[in-house]
């Protein structure tokens, strides 16, 4: 019984932890039966926040920001246009971090009028002043 239980819970455990087939296949030829449960227990373990990179980090706070304001600002239209809200600031995010090189003044400018309505909306404000400015460049010429 005892067996069983701890198979259960290491069962339970797997399927809400992504493992790949080749390490499993590692764990399952080595043939000391305390090192190979030792094998499957390391891969069963989530990864500790300490594993995590800083940048992992930093994008995994970015992702529960933008999912908890598309909540407040939009849970009253329901999941499906949490998650489409979701989405668009997601990307707006990556694209802006595109933009910081070239734009960085201009993004920062966006970002502290803009951000509480969303990445999406700082992107829209940066791709326009962008824009602007090169109307404004060629206007000169």
């Amino acid at each position: 019984m005892k067996h069983f239980v701890l198979a259960a819970g290491m069962v339970a455990v797997l399927l809400t932890t992504p493992i790949h087939a080749a390490d499993l296949a590692k764990c399952s030829a080595i043939s000391d039966d305390g090192k190979r449960l030792a094998c499957y227990d390391a891969l069963a373990k989530p990864a500790s926040p300490a594993d995590a990179s800083q940048k992992e980090r930093e994008e995994a706070l970015i992702r529960d920001d933008i999912i908890d304001r598309c909540q407040r600002q939009m849970e009253s239209y329901g999941a499906s246009m949490v998650k489409a809200c979701v989405d668009q600031d997601l990307e707006g995010y990556r694209r802006l971090q595109e933009l910081i090189p070239a734009h960085g003044q201009i993004v920062e400018r966006c970002a502290g009028q803009m951000s509480s309505y969303g990445w999406s909306m700082v992107l829209a404000c940066a791709e326009q002043d962008i824009e602007a400015d090169r109307a404004l460049k060629r206007m000169r010429n």
